[in-house]
């Protein structure tokens, strides 16, 4: 079986000046699904049933916004992540910021992994006001 390689995110360059890419599976699967919940849905224009309803979560109060937030995810990996089982998702607002933890299995398989996803706030031309530090 051939080894999975993909781009490495954030998006970076190597020392040769080449688009960096990452061979850890791990890390693959993590940034698939942070892309995934993470895009609106019709945003992609070849691809406008890709994504999630996350961002309706934006202006309800905390459990109305863990409850959307927990039925997205759900949505996403049932369209997306057919082999991924999705075992739990857990919501927080933390800073008034809402981040959560999305954990999964690969398959049937017990072993859980996790990705927390989290958020910053940005001035119009792409500067950090905001940092929520990623943990990783």
């Amino acid at each position: 079986m051939a080894e999975e390689r993909a781009i490495s995110l954030p998006f970076s360059f190597n020392s040769a000046g080449e688009v960096a890419y990452t061979t850890d599976l791990k890390k693959i699967i993590q940034d698939r699904v942070v892309l995934a919940v993470m895009t609106k849905l019709q945003e992609r224009v070849m691809r406008p049933n890709f994504g999630s309803d996350v961002y309706d979560s934006l202006f309800e109060n905390q459990s109305t916004a863990e409850s959307i937030v927990n039925q997205a995810v759900a949505s996403c990996f049932a369209s997306w992540f057919p082999y991924l089982s999705l075992r739990s998702v857990k919501a927080s607002l933390v800073d008034e910021v809402l981040e959560f933890d999305v954990y999964y299995s690969k398959g049937k398989g017990n072993d859980i992994e996790a990705v927390n996803v989290k958020t910053s706030l940005l001035t119009r031309a792409g500067d950090t006001i905001k940092e929520i530090s990623n943990g990783r």
